[in-house]
């Protein structure tokens, strides 16, 4: 897995980087799949807020 901040190689299955301790796992939205940062607040192929979708998944449990 290579980290996004500062493109160090990471063991697979990591959840943070080993070098600089960025997050490494993304947001995948629900409403179209696209994987985005961990920071995003939006999804940046379909717009929608991911912390309303997040809110939407976890009601559901």
């Amino acid at each position: 897995m290579i980290c996004s901040n500062c493109g160090t190689h990471n063991t697979e299955g990591s959840n943070y980087c080993n070098n600089c301790g960025a997050p490494l796992k993304y947001i995948k939205c629900e409403r179209c799949g696209f994987h985005n940062k961990p920071s995003a607040k939006f999804c940046v192929n379909c717009g929608v807020p991911l912390s309303t979708i997040i809110r939407i998944v976890n009601n559901k449990n």
